[in-house]
């Protein structure tokens, strides 16, 4: 019987370039400090430049009775460390969640902020972003609001902001092998909210979950 460890293997060019290392863990809500490398494909393929120690660090975690927060004594790096303050607070609702996000650095230089998601759905080719089919993934530039419409559970999920900012995403697939070959398997939508800072930056949000 034939199994993974002995069956002849292809490696055609459609899994070759979804080989791509994640350098830090696909959770939502991770901060990335870079510049005009942060494009859709180099977000795909996690080579664009990131000057932050934000996305794969530590953060200090405090709450109260109706909101969390997370800090990071953090750092910019080019030719040397410059001092960073990134804070993050949540206060949850009824059906979702309000946030903001606070940057300061006393280093003068224009970058790029991505936020990034990564959200699980059961059928992704029932998945709308600002009423486009995923497909392969895109690019919207200048959005203020991003409606992801679940048609397996006939659900909303609307992310609002304060901010106009450049949308990225699409679906974060995995190799896997099993007896037939190689397989391409869809793990989630990753998003990336992408806006130009210099020094600082406040975005305020939230994250509303409706029925449709």
């Amino acid at each position: 019987i034939n199994t993974i460890h002995n069956a002849a293997m292809h490696v055609d060019e459609e899994l070759h370039s979804a080989m791509v290392y994640d350098w830090y863990l696909k959770n939502s809500f991770i901060d990335h400090i870079s510049d005009k490398t942060f494009t859709l494909g180099s977000f795909r393929r996690c080579n664009f430049r990131e000057y932050g120690d934000f996305s794969n660090q530590p953060f200090n975690a405090s709450h109260t009775k109706k909101s969390i927060s997370f800090e990071r004594e953090g750092g910019i790096y080019l030719q040397e460390k410059h001092e960073a303050h990134l804070k993050k607070e949540y206060h949850p609702q009824s059906n979702g969640f309000a946030f903001s996000i606070d940057f300061t650095t006393g280093f003068d230089y224009f970058f790029n902020y991505a936020l990034e998601l990564n959200l699980h759905f059961a059928e992704y080719e029932k998945v709308t972003i600002n009423g486009k089919a995923l497909l392969d993934g895109g690019t919207q530039q200048q959005v203020k609001t991003i409606e992801i419409f679940d048609g397996y559970l006939q659900k909303n999920i609307t992310i609002s902001l304060d901010e106009h900012v450049d949308l990225f995403y699409y679906p974060l697939k995995t190799v896997s092998q099993s007896e037939m070959g190689f397989d391409l398997t869809i793990q989630s939508l990753s998003i990336a909210l992408v806006m130009p800072f210099s020094k600082n930056f406040r975005l305020e949000g939230s994250l509303e979950i409706s029925d449709v």
